[in-house]
């Protein structure tokens, strides 16, 4: 996951580099062996997750094609700082997101609310 602190190195990372250069080292990120997939974790995200793939669909045609990724999450891990173990929740994690599309827009997560889910009677 991406927060607003890491959002310059993703970005360094999107570039269409050579199979044979880390994005790691463009990036100035430290790789961490994943506990159950093969690909790294990334040291100073704030939560990683550890996923498989189970389906991507394509979209499109060249040379605008989309690819919708499909997973499963088989662990997640969240910095000691920001979980909360009482309550079950992530506070402070500042998450950022791609908009996609041709633009260069990205947005910002900086606030959380609850809504209570409604409960339907017993059928």
């Amino acid at each position: 996951m991406v927060t607003e602190d890491l959002g310059e190195a993703m970005n360094l990372t999107s570039a269409p580099y050579p199979r044979e250069v880390s994005e790691f080292g463009k990036a100035g990120l430290t790789p961490v062996k994943a506990e159950l997939v093969k690909a790294p974790l990334v040291a100073e995200s704030s939560v990683s997750m550890e996923c498989r793939v189970l389906q991507i669909l394509r979209f499109g045609s060249a040379p605008t094609i989309t690819s919708f990724i499909i997973g499963e999450v088989l662990r997640v891990h969240i910095k000691d700082d920001l979980y909360n173990a009482q309550s079950r929740r992530v506070s402070g994690l500042r998450p950022i997101g791609r908009l996609g599309g041709d633009q260069d827009l990205y947005c910002r997560t900086k606030d959380t609310f609850e809504m209570k889910r409604p409960v339907l009677p017993d059928h």
